[in-house]
């Protein structure tokens, strides 16, 4: 029996379990460029096989503030090439001349690696800054010979007047009724509604849609036992682009008491030519 306790004592070392999920600090190389008032400070990579952690701290250098960041997370190896990681959008403010702290979560990462984390774009409330592709492609190569990083535009937001809005939304709506897939969310609804809240601009009834304030829309629903109506979102502006979005909804009488889970979303984008509107983009889809 001590001889068999021994044989067990020797073999235990032999059978060592790697340990897996122990992580590492890495730091990472933040990539900025020197046309662009966002500068991504210091950042450090928390590593394990499992999961990795990218803390981050973003300072703005700008007169306005911002709203949405997007950031690259790159892969570089020893020869030099890399990869993107991953992209990742934060929606959260960031005031003027203030600096703020994130964190990323990556899927693991090659510890022979280097990590680079830089801007892609930074939307603030009078434009949009962006660092195009091949800027950032120029930055990664040049890593090892430590220049200042060239390349990012600013696109000043467009004006959109309160004629241009009624144009987007009769835009919208024909493409809504012309798109099978979209149509289809209506359920062959003969009459389309549409709640009165958000829209900021002129519009009258027409013969397919109806303009009703909320307390009307439940008022069809107390009596026809459901209605779905629409409500247009307040438009979002980023540089020459405008995002427009129309939530799809069900009401129900009170009696029933449930929530409804008819959600859905019309997403487009619009873009402007020399003399008229184009949608460059649109979607449909569930929304939890």
């Amino acid at each position: 029996m001590i001889g068999f306790v021994i044989l067990l004592m020797t073999l235990i070392p032999v059978l060592d379990i790697p340990h897996s999920g122990r992580a590492r600090i890495e730091p990472v190389t933040p990539l900025n460029f020197i046309s662009v008032p966002v500068r991504i400070n210091s950042t450090t990579a928390d590593c394990s096989s499992v999961v990795s952690y990218v803390d981050y701290s973003i300072s703005n250098n700008s007169g306005d503030d911002i709203n949405i960041v997007e950031l690259e997370v790159y892969s570089v190896d020893p020869n030099g090439k890399f990869s993107k990681l991953d992209t990742i959008t934060a929606e959260d403010l960031i005031t003027a001349g203030s600096t703020q702290n994130g964190r990323l979560t990556l899927e693991p990462v090659d510890s022979r690696s280097r990590l680079v984390l830089t801007l892609k774009r930074a939307v603030t409330n009078s434009g949009l800054w962006v660092i195009d592709g091949e800027s950032i492609n120029t930055a990664l190569r040049n890593l090892s010979k430590n220049e200042l990083s060239r390349g990012g535009k600013f696109f000043p937001n467009l004006i959109v007047t309160n004629s241009d809005q009624e144009e987007l939304f009769q835009m919208a709506l024909s493409n809504i009724l012309q798109d099978p897939a979209k149509k289809e969310k209506l359920q062959n609804q003969k009459r389309l509604i549409f709640s009165d809240q958000g829209l900021y601009f002129n519009t009258k009834d027409s013969s397919d849609t109806s303009i009703l304030r909320p307390e009307d829309i439940q008022e069809i629903a107390e009596r026809e036992g459901r209605v779905l109506y629409l409500n247009f979102r307040p438009l979002t502006i980023q540089g020459s682009q405008v995002f427009a979005k129309i939530t799809l909804r069900e009401a129900l009488p009170r009696q029933r008491r449930i929530a409804s889970q008819y959600k859905y979303a019309y997403g487009f984008v619009f873009v402007k030519g020399q003399d008229h509107w184009v949608i460059s983009k649109s979607i449909v889809y569930a929304q939890d």
